[in-house]
């Protein structure tokens, strides 16, 4: 686990700069205004992504990971094919629905009609992004982070390069966004390639040909399980999107730049949770169906001592370097979204040491509880920052976001425990 997690870590981290190198060429070449505005343009059709997306990659790694165990092949197989269908089903319709009504979001809700079309642009990628989920449960429950890790850096290097290019030839708010589609795009074709020819190795090439009736036993507990992850994964980009568009509707767009380049920041340093979470999960998965359940109890006390809280605590001797960091990558003209950056670190440092946390959760079965306890999480996030954002602005939004983080993986983390013992 520790050499998997670490390579695609490395992975994520060069994926991660790749992405940070291009965060700093766009948002020195179009300014903090017009950086604002590309965030905008991607806040609604992520938005509306985030609300159709079934986000299949957690229920695919699950099954795939469990019937590979057990030799239930003919069931991988037709998870397969459902993930796949499902996934290009709602992309196009979410594609289909920013097209017709991003004239709205635009010239109403942002009150800048131009930027109506490039919302419409950036959402055609959707489809072949789609093929990203199913493909990583695959991979992932082979092992094959080797495959990942490349597949990882493959957009992020596409997009940097297109950054570079269409910016300094003077395309602006356009080349942003046409380069943002295009390398996930390519990167959602790339992996779903790849996958395919893992299954064809492993005699499973035919897996699109496989009967729907094969999870006719399992179909009350997938159907539950789309249901409650499609929910979860919805509010996790709703917690982001929806402060970005309040606070380019009620601040300002450079106040939702900062906020999104803050989250960047963070996202940038949560590589390796996201990685070990990533990596533990098939473990998880697979051992839950076996029924090591005893051991497991163990094996994340022993996760969270030896590898989350070293990590975490890392993390927090990073912060003080942020400043200057900041001002050195994004230049003095950034300098108000110092705090920010530094207060959302202190949250990634504390979510790091249980980053076992959500997979457990999913794994175990218990997808319900924890989409239920981001639920509340979701409207107090919305709600609150609503109206604090009037006040205190998006510094005011940042103190919320991490203080109600913190809350929920503390309050997540003592129900684990709790109901681990009545399961075992």
């Amino acid at each position: 686990m520790s050499s998997d997690a670490g390579l695609l870590a490395l992975s994520q981290y060069l994926a991660t700069g790749l992405g940070l190198l291009k965060t700093i060429v766009a948002a020195r070449l179009l300014g903090p205004n017009d950086y604002g505005l590309a965030a905008l343009v991607f806040a609604y059709p992520g938005l509306l992504y985030a609300f159709l997306s079934l986000k299949t990659v957690s229920v695919t790694t699950r099954y795939v990971a469990g019937f590979r165990a057990t030799g239930q092949f003919e069931e991988l197989k037709a998870v397969c094919k459902v993930s796949y269908l499902l996934d290009l089903m709602v992309s196009t319709a979410a594609s289909l629905l920013v097209g017709a009504t991003c004239w709205w979001a635009a010239a109403i809700f942002y009150q800048r009609p131009e930027l109506g079309r490039l919302m419409a642009l950036y959402a055609a990628c959707f489809p072949l992004v789609s093929l990203n989920s199913t493909s990583w449960g695959v991979l992932s429950s082979w092992g094959k982070f080797g495959w990942l890790s490349c597949f990882a850096v493959m957009s992020p290097v596409i997009e940097l390069v297109l950054v570079i290019i269409f910016l300094l030839n003077g395309l602006g708010i356009l080349g942003m966004v046409i380069a943002t589609a295009a390398g996930q795009a390519l990167g959602g074709l790339g992996i779903f390639l790849a996958a395919a020819l893992l299954l064809s190795r492993e005699g499973l090439g035919s897996w699109w040909q496989s009967k729907f009736k094969e999870l006719s036993f399992f179909r009350n507990e997938i159907s539950a399980f789309f249901g409650w992850n499609y929910l979860f994964v919805t509010l996790s980009s709703l917690v982001i999107q929806v402060p970005i568009m309040l606070l380019g509707r009620y601040e300002s767009p450079k106040e939702a730049g900062y906020f999104r380049l803050a989250v960047s920041v963070a996202t940038g340093t949560s590589s390796m949770e996201s990685a070990m979470g990533r990596v533990a999960y098939p473990t998880i998965s697979a051992r839950w169906a076996s029924g090591e359940r005893q051991t497991l109890r163990k094996s994340l006390r022993r996760w969270t001592i030896k590898g989350g809280l070293p990590l975490g605590i890392l993390i927090l001797l990073v912060i003080p370097l942020l400043p200057f960091l900041i001002l050195l990558t994004f230049g003095p003209a950034y300098n108000p979204m110092i705090p920010a950056a530094q207060l959302m670190m202190i949250g990634v440092a504390i979510s790091t040491i249980f980053f076992w946390l959500n997979s457990y959760y999913f794994a175990s079965g218990q997808f319900a509880l924890l989409t239920k306890a981001y639920f509340l999480y979701t409207c107090l996030i919305i709600g609150g920052g609503w109206i604090i954002i009037q006040s205190w602005g998006f510094l005011g939004m940042v103190i919320l976001f991490v203080f109600l983080k913190i809350i929920l993986i503390f309050s997540m983390v003592v129900m684990s425990a709790n109901f681990s013992k009545s399961l075992i």
